[in-house]
């Protein structure tokens, strides 16, 4: 049942990732790995040889939950869509710029 709803929160994540509602962050714990966070929980999906995780903590850092899934599948998804996105800092760097445009 957990792995049902896990799997639901996977497809929900990628829906509203592939609509920019979701930022994902490289992580600086794990290689591979990136990180988001929604209502005081984190997420995590990540890709260890062709295994794709997704993982949930709540806002004390405990595991609710996980799931993990091979190639070509849902998990394999969410992971690209979140590589995927604008970096970051790619982000932070043209809000800068944009800044700076407005003093110029």
């Amino acid at each position: 049942m957990v792995d049902e709803k896990l799997f639901e929160l996977g497809r929900r994540l990628l829906a509203l990732t592939r609509a920019g509602k979701i930022e994902w962050r490289d992580s600086e714990e794990a290689a591979k790995t990136f990180e988001c966070n929604f209502s005081d929980f984190w997420m995590s999906i990540s890709d260890r040889d062709g295994v794709y995780f997704l993982v949930v903590l709540d806002p004390d850092g405990n595991r609710v939950g996980s799931v993990k899934q091979n190639r070509d599948g849902l998990l394999n998804d969410v992971f690209e869509a979140a590589r995927q996105q604008p970096k970051w800092n790619d982000r932070a760097v043209d809000n800068l710029l944009a800044q700076l445009d407005k003093i110029a």
